[in-house]
């Protein structure tokens, strides 16, 4: 006779006790989950899956324990069944550990989207004591936070549209327009403003923006400045074909060599405020409908005091930034939650 063991026949010493001991995680529940959540559906499964591993394995130790030695046939079955246990139980392993981080990732996710919805509620609430001079300031961040992603990318744009046009007719009625610039304000346009313009497929857009770069280059006024940018934002407008990520990518351009010309040479606090390196710090929240109505809000932002207008932008970004965490936040919680 024959013996097939535990050790001798190759079974690891704590075959027994290691499908128990992952039960001891297992059965757990996610918090706030229903009790027929799809989480709480793959941990039942687990735990059959462990359930019938251990029946197998029961049925492995009493049927195998004892073969005869001239019994090959027998000996290769229970040695077969005994590999099949083994790949069975690391599959498990490897199933309930992935469990496992998904739920300690899930309960993160859930403990971070609280904190971040409290934030928004306390900055929501700061908005609107500061932003009572501005008309639906409060009612168009509300729309803004409930916009999909690809609206949203529209509402930059429509933003951007009404910020350039605004900002270029403010600038063009100033008095000290016709003052010469100093060098420096033009060595505050760098040349890596144009780098991703030039890199576009669309010719035409290339063609005008290195006509833009040489008039801004070779500027002598805020006047010259002022009108390349206005030469250069109606042809982009009148072109037919271009795409809206090439559209904005102009605008983006545009705005950045206001906001550089103003921090040498205009030193408006409010442009300042509005617009940091090409971006729209607060004005995509509440000009993105586009139109006279998002020109009338950038003058209204304009037209705040500073400490004003910098009061709600900081409000705004931290909103902003919020509700951008809360959507990517719940994002991720909903793939976890897919298997």
């Amino acid at each position: 006779m024959r013996t097939i063991r535990r050790q001798g026949a190759g079974w690891p010493a704590s075959i027994g006790t290691l499908c128990l001991g992952l039960a001891l995680f297992i059965p757990w529940g996610i918090a706030g989950e229903p009790g027929a959540g799809p989480l709480e559906r793959e941990r039942q499964e687990l735990e059959r899956e462990r359930l019938s591993i251990e029946r197998e394995r029961r049925s492995l130790n009493a049927e195998c324990s004892r073969v005869p030695a001239d019994d090959e046939a027998r000996v290769q079955e229970c040695r077969a069944r005994q590999q099949r246990v083994l790949s069975r139980m690391r599959n498990y392993q490897r199933a309930a550990a992935e469990f496992k981080n998904r739920k300690e990732r899930l309960e993160k996710i859930d403990a971070e989207l609280v904190v971040v919805g409290q934030r928004i509620e306390r900055t929501r609430r700061e908005i609107e004591r500061y932003s009572a001079r501005l008309k639906d300031y409060q009612a168009s961040l509300e729309e803004w936070a409930k916009l999909p992603l690809d609206a949203r990318d529209k509402a930059r744009h429509a933003a951007k549209e009404a910020a350039a046009t605004v900002l270029l007719e403010k600038l063009a009625q100033r008095k000290e327009q016709a003052v010469a610039l100093n060098e420096d304000a033009l060595a505050r346009v760098p040349t890596s403003y144009w780098q991703h313009l030039r890199e576009l497929p669309f010719t035409e857009l290339v063609r005008r923006q290195k006509t833009l770069y040489d008039s801004v280059r070779s500027a002598k006024t805020e006047a010259d400045v002022i009108a390349a940018l206005s030469v250069f934002k109606d042809g982009v407008a009148a072109l037919p074909a271009v795409p809206p990520r090439e559209r904005e990518e102009a605008l983006t351009v545009i705005l950045k060599v206001i906001g550089a010309v103003n921090s040498t040479a205009i030193r408006n606090p409010a442009i300042g405020l509005l617009i940091a390196d090409g971006e729209l710090v607060i004005a995509d929240l509440y000009a993105w409908m586009g139109g006279l109505e998002a020109r009338r809000r950038i003058n209204e932002l304009l037209n705040l005091g500073d400490d004003h207008l910098k009061a709600i932008a900081a409000l705004t970004t931290q909103y902003k930034s919020d509700i951008d965490a809360r959507s990517r936040l719940a994002g991720e919680r909903a793939k976890l939650l897919v298997r």
